[in-house]
């Protein structure tokens, strides 16, 4: 908590310290939701709202992970569970979507935000090296102002602050907030050797403003499809 890195380049400028970005929005992880499914299972749960003759078929690779997951019942209709998110993308007012690409794979955020909440379909973060081997998409129901939140979560656009949280992402123990308030007050350690997504540094207080290769986009398809 109290080993800041600091942006030599801003400090020189400002002749303050002022604190690193760069691996920032690294260590914020997108936050695993409880449903995960491939892009194909998703739509093929899309469609079975419709009725009876658009039922997941049992001998389909979408039967067996969403029949796993308890989004479908044994006939191949949407649960209870998979309703709520459905009735949510059914009611969609406004679509929202990102699009990030890295070494050759393509990985989209979609979201439909209807009257009485959201739904998001995130896929993998891109945000290292490393490429994603699990190309399935983690589902959320949220709320129109988390739902912001979260696409900038899954962007990588990390605040200044890294906090470890569970289930509440607003809630952080108040001896963390104050050691964090008072390391400030001295310079830290020297910083690792900047990676290679380090932020650009801004003259700006004591932020660095940090480059993401996602971008927006519409997400595919509306509520109504």
């Amino acid at each position: 908590m109290t080993d800041v890195a600091i942006d030599q380049a801003a400090t020189e400028r400002q002749g303050l310290p002022r604190e690193s970005l760069a691996r920032v929005a690294v260590a914020q992880p997108y936050p695993a939701g409880r449903v995960r499914l491939s892009q194909d299972s998703w739509e093929a749960l899309w469609k079975a709202r419709r009725g009876r003759f658009f039922r997941v078929r049992p001998s389909t690779p979408a039967f067996e992970e969403l029949r796993a997951a308890g989004m479908i019942t044994d006939a191949g209709a949407p649960s209870p569970a998979a309703q709520e998110y459905l009735d949510v993308r059914a009611d969609t007012v406004i679509a929202l979507g990102a699009e990030a690409r890295s070494g050759g794979v393509t990985s989209k955020w979609s979201c439909w935000l209807s009257r009485d909440g959201a739904v998001i379909a995130a896929g993998p973060q891109l945000l290292s090296t490393e490429l994603p081997t699990d190309q399935r998409v983690t589902l959320a129901l949220t709320t129109e102002s988390f739902a912001l939140g979260l696409l900038i979560s899954w962007m990588g656009i990390g605040p200044t602050w890294t906090f470890e949280h569970g289930d509440d992402p607003s809630a952080y123990p108040r001896d963390a907030v104050e050691a964090r308030i008072a390391a400030a007050s001295s310079i830290p350690p020297a910083p690792e050797p900047a990676s290679p997504r380090a932020g650009v540094s801004a003259g700006r207080g004591s932020r660095a403003v940090g480059r993401s290769s996602s971008s927006a986009c519409p997400a595919p398809g509306s509520g109504r499809s």
